[in-house]
């Protein structure tokens, strides 16, 4: 009986590592499909972003241009990339085209995609940022203002000049009273 349970646990272990091994194994598969599926959707969107690209007028330059970035943490410089799509013309202006064919990131203001541009924006100095939307086929013209913030000393000169309108309308409206005027 005992040799009956050490069989049935060791077939339960062995079950178990072979089931794992094959839920692994078909996990992967599907994984690396999925991935090979979005690079070639990724390939056709920027193929048919040429397309769009040069139908609207742009002259595309270069492709996927590398800008190098250092970064200093703690002290210690660190070395690293920043990837834009395209950089394409126009007339006399330049511009960095970054290309989103998802269902995330397409929308200029979402935030990932506003850090994304900010940052080719900052490190290529374009004239101008354009995101191509693979999902309706629009190219949207982005760029960025930073309003100031109001400062204190700029409350601090209203409120001066405020009660200096209210003084001088308080000091003409007793003169009136007082039948000065």
């Amino acid at each position: 009986m005992n040799e009956q349970i050490y069989i049935y646990i060791i077939v339960l272990i062995v079950g178990a590592i072979v089931g794992a091994w094959i839920f692994m194994s078909i996990s992967k598969f599907f994984r690396k499909k999925g991935y090979q599926d979005r690079a070639e959707f990724a390939k056709f969107s920027e193929e048919e972003a040429e397309k769009l690209l040069e139908k609207s007028g742009y002259k595309i330059i270069e492709k996927q241009k590398k800008a190098t970035v250092i970064t200093n943490i703690d002290g210690r410089d660190h070395v690293g990339y920043v990837a834009c799509d395209y950089i394409v013309k126009k007339g006399k202006n330049i511009y960095v085209a970054e290309v989103k064919s998802g269902q995330v990131g397409t929308a200029p203001n979402e935030p990932s995609t506003r850090r994304q541009l900010l940052e080719y924006d900052y490190v290529y100095e374009p004239d101008g940022l354009l995101l191509v939307n693979m999902l309706d086929q629009r190219i949207h013209e982005v760029s960025f203002a930073f309003p100031k913030p109001v400062s204190d000393r700029f409350i601090f000169k209203v409120a001066v000049v405020a009660l200096t309108v209210l003084f001088i309308a308080m000091l003409i409206w007793m003169l009136f009273q007082l039948r000065i005027f």
